[in-house]
């Protein structure tokens, strides 16, 4: 009877069940169905872990987050019953398992299937019948999870009845009952894979192809043009022998067309193996309309033979190249978005007998690593690079028998690492002063298509380090690529992080006065100086103005760091700041030290806002601070960890607390003068959990004045309970307010601690 009772209960709330949360999607395309698909069974994923976890769960509390959880996912975030749990839950305006499944059963699948159309939708139909049902069942159950979750029996039994429903509306299994569900809908649609012979239609077979589907294709010469809409990976037939010969898959264009277009209105990702592209006015053309859209282009052992253009790349394209090669084109690479920039890596490709390598004219990125570029016969240059257009070059080798190895003109940017270049008749690289194109070249300056001003290196844009260079190397000062140069300087505008990259072990690098705006990341001896008045602003608040990591004898001195939540952190490094100004809203200074890194700070002046912090100490190195300004911080210094710390000759100034140190510090104070405190002068605090043995505290000649609470704080909170348990040593120390400022005040202070003992 209660079965029967139940049955009819749920029949009922069958009945008045709607889908929940926002509106169903209208699914128009194939591949917006099979998308569609793929989402809702990871949803179904979700829901029958969440069922198990329901079941399974001993904590009444325990189940009714977890039953909440499950409504969510059935609703999404506008469901009648709809809570926020975690952040995992459905984000906003997502809709929920029950109207996903709505916009797949009210799609028009009627032209997606060959053959017979009418027999494979009713076999769609009729799966959308049964699953519908299922989901609506486990909808109901995990209601009733919901209802009765802190009951004492029923809410297991609904989690599992949930659970066997979604099983149901998930599919797959062979029981004729079961079979139809989720799983077996994007089994009725053509296949993400297909395979081509020499004879077939590759565009017909992208075509054919669901979004992100794979096409294979049979050795053999395939003469088509090509466009490609859609995310899709082209897999040929590995080359046996030379580029061109049997045995390889080879896509062949004519002169006057690209062998391969790609354009789509939405962001697209493509993937291209083993091919031979040849003969076409360009071996592949990205180039879209729209501004906001993006080309996502990998390329994996594609060879360009003879083409006009080899690879063509325009708005937003991302291309990446591995083991690819251009031989016999024009013009290898063109890069040509003057507003949205491309960005295109090459990786162990070689570029061998085209007139000319890489030509990029406005803002893009060029990457080389472990390539080589040789038998160029263009003589103005195997790469041109102009306007903003980027090179890094690293491990690589280009060698010209005629003409230019590199030509830059003034605007664009360079980094050259352990290459090898090398130019017969010409120079190996060159600079232009002035310009917007690279046409036929002048005698004058470095025999570069320019303005009339005197050819100058842009400090700041040229970097590198570690190159063999045999050529001519216009202007001369660009042999610094060759070693590392002992010393640059940089004024605002320039980058001070591309001085650092080029300066050697142990250089100077000097700031001219003014303001720079950039994060720094130091990684190797040298000294870092600001010449006049520097300030430092970072571009990115929320990181460090200069990081120092894992170096020794980094020197920084005469900066004024401002508008940074921090303004130096160090890692596992050596260094000393001399000079330097902190204006700070969260710290200062922060040190990681361990081992034998030694900090040294000396006369510099740390202020900020209340809850700041001038100097904060981890790990186990020593800090020597002398000769500083704290002032108005909501800490002055924070010591911590097991570190030595020494501090000399320093003043602090109405900080809310002026000097903590945990008590496993080993802390030496010396002529110190801390004044107005507005909580304490000096606090020991308990250590963190750890076994830490007792640090030490030692003050010598001292002046602590006006504390708002305690002078010399070895309390615990406010009680007299003691915290410090280590050594505490020192004479000739003065307290402006007298004894009744120290806690605890029955504590045994050494003989002569104070100045007047």
């Amino acid at each position: 009877m209660r079965k029967t009772l139940m049955v009819l209960v749920v029949s009922v709330l069958i009945g008045c069940v709607t889908a929940g949360g926002t509106a169903s999607e209208s699914i128009v395309t194939q591949d917006e169905f099979t998308e569609a698909v793929a989402s809702l069974s990871d949803l179904l994923d979700r829901a029958i872990y969440l069922t198990i976890t329901g079941f399974s769960a001993y904590d009444a509390a325990d189940r009714l987050v977890t039953a909440q959880e499950l409504v969510n996912l059935f609703e999404g975030s506008s469901g009648p019953n709809y809570e926020s749990q975690t952040a995992d839950d459905v984000t906003e305006d997502e809709i929920g398992i029950l109207a996903r499944f709505e916009s797949l059963r009210n799609a028009d699948a009627t032209d997606w299937f060959e053959g017979d159309s009418y027999g494979q939708l009713f076999v769609f139909r009729d799966v959308s019948w049964n699953t519908e049902h299922f989901l609506r069942l486990s909808y109901v159950s995990a209601l009733e999870a919901l209802r009765i979750a802190y009951s004492l029996i029923g809410p297991k039994d609904a989690f599992r009845t949930s659970y066997a429903l979604l099983l149901a509306a998930k599919g797959g299994f062979d029981d004729p009952f079961l079979v139809a569900g989720v799983q077996s809908l994007q089994d009725l649609l053509p296949p993400p894979e297909v395979q081509a012979l020499q004879d077939d239609s590759i565009q017909a077979a992208i075509d054919s192809l669901p979004d992100g589907g794979t096409l294979w294709l049979e050795s053999g010469i395939y003469r088509e043009r090509l466009i490609i809409t859609k995310s899709v990976t082209i897999v040929g037939a590995p080359q046996d022998g030379e580029v061109g010969s049997e045995g390889g898959t080879v896509l062949e264009g004519v002169v006057w067309d690209p062998v391969i277009v790609i354009s789509s209105d939405d962001p697209v990702n493509i993937v291209m193996e083993d091919l031979v592209i040849r003969g076409g006015s360009k071996g592949i053309l990205s180039w879209l309309v729209p501004t906001d859209i993006g080309v996502t282009l990998t390329l994996k052992n594609v060879t360009f033979l003879e083409n006009g253009t080899g690879l063509a790349l325009g708005k937003g394209a991302l291309v990446t190249c591995t083991d690819c090669r251009f031989e016999g084109n024009d013009l290898a690479v063109s890069v040509l978005a003057l507003d949205e920039g491309a960005q295109a890596s090459f990786t162990n490709c070689v570029f061998d007998g085209n007139e000319s390598a890489i030509e990029a004219y406005g803002n893009q990125m060029i990457t080389l690593d472990g390539c080589l570029i040789q038998n160029g016969t263009n003589p103005d240059g195997d790469i041109s690079l102009a306007g903003a257009a980027t090179l890094e070059m690293r491990n690589s080798e280009l060698y010209r028998i005629l003409g230019r190895g590199i030509v830059l003109m003034s605007t664009a940017s360079m980094t050259l690492i352990n290459n090898v270049i090398e130019t017969v008749d010409s120079h190996a690289i060159a600079v232009a002063s002035g310009g917007t194109g690279l046409g036929n070249p002048v005698a004058r300056n470095c025999g570069v298509s320019m303005g009339v001003n005197e050819t100058e290196l842009p400090l700041g844009t040229i970097v590198g380090h570690g190159n063999t260079i045999s050529g001519e190397v216009c202007p001369a000062s660009l042999l610094f690529l060759t070693e590392p140069a002992a010393a640059i300087s940089v004024g605002p505008g320039q980058s001070i992080q591309a001085a650092i990259a080029s300066v050697a072990d142990g250089g100077v690098v000097t700031l001219g006065e003014g303001t720079y705006y950039e994060n720094l990341d130091i990684s190797k001896p040298l000294t870092l100086v600001g010449d006049g008045r520097v300030t430092l602003i970072p571009s990115d608040r929320m990181e460090p103005a200069i990081r120092v990591s894992e170096s020794t004898d980094v020197v920084i001195q005469g900066i004024q760091i401002e508008n940074a939540e921090t303004g130096i952190a160090t890692m596992q490094a050596s260094c000393q700041l001399i000079g330097c100004s902190f204006r700070t809203t969260d710290l200062g200074v922060m040190i990681s030290a361990f081992g034998a890194d030694v900090l040294l700070i000396q006369q510099c002046t740390f202020t900020g806002e209340e809850a700041g912090v001038g100097v904060l100490t981890l790990g186990d190195g020593r800090i020597e601070i002398e000769d500083c300004e704290f002032l108005e911080l909501g800490m002055g210094t924070l010591l911590g960890g097991l570190t030595s710390v020494f501090i000399a000759a320093s003043t602090f100034e109405d900080c809310f607390n002026s000097i903590i140190l945990a008590e496993s510090v080993a802390a030496t104070l010396v002529g110190n003068h801390i004044e107005g405190s507005l909580w304490d002068g000096i606090r020991v605090s308990s250590a963190l959990p750890g076994d830490y043995e007792d640090g030490s505290l030692a003050m010598d000649s001292n002046t602590i004045r006006n504390s708002m609470r305690w002078d010399i704080n070895l309390c615990l909170s406010d009680s007299d309970g003691l915290t410090f348990a280590g050594r505490l040593s020192g004479t000739g120390n003065i307290l402006g307010d007298g004894y009744n400022m120290l806690c605890p005040a029955d504590y045994d202070w050494p003989e002569g601690f104070f100045a007047d003992e």
